[in-house]
């Protein structure tokens, strides 16, 4: 038994199988009092650090994504880009499917590296994409950058 199984079945849950039947599977249903015991851990600094440090995130997120929206209208300016409807929806919709791919992959590879090595990967990339958008004269360089 792994010592983190065996930390499991002695000190953090309290197991109790009842069995399930469905149409293909036998599923077996456990309870565990981990969440408990997170609750009843005092808050500490790090706590509130990790909730404002999070709060900015988020803030600076939603920041991004409305600033994204509503330069639609600008971007069709011809002294700005000159694009037409097709493709401000296409970089919108451009901006979203690098938003959930750049998540998914990053969250699959931030398992195998490492969080700190992927948040630095992760911050390199966002400020090259960042930097490559005073280049957005070209349409493709748009896209790339958007993305």
């Amino acid at each position: 038994m792994t010592p983190v199984l065996e930390a499991v079945l002695t000190g953090c849950a309290q197991f109790s199988f009842v069995p399930f039947q469905s149409n293909h599977w036998n599923v077996q249903q456990f309870e565990t009092n981990v969440p408990q015991r997170l609750d009843r851990l005092p808050w500490s600094p790090w706590h509130s650090k990790m909730v404002i440090a999070l709060g900015i995130t988020w803030l600076l997120d939603g920041l991004e994504v409305t600033l994204a929206g509503s330069l639609a209208s600008v971007l069709k300016d011809q002294k700005a880009l000159g694009l037409t409807s097709l493709e401000v929806g296409a970089s919108a919709t451009g901006y979203l499917a690098g938003a959930v791919i750049g998540a998914l992959f990053f969250g699959w590879l931030t398992d195998r590296l490492g969080r700190k090595k992927l948040f630095l990967i992760t911050l390199a990339v966002y400020l090259s994409a960042t930097a490559a958008t005073a280049f957005r004269g070209v349409l493709g360089v748009f896209y790339c950058s958007e993305s």
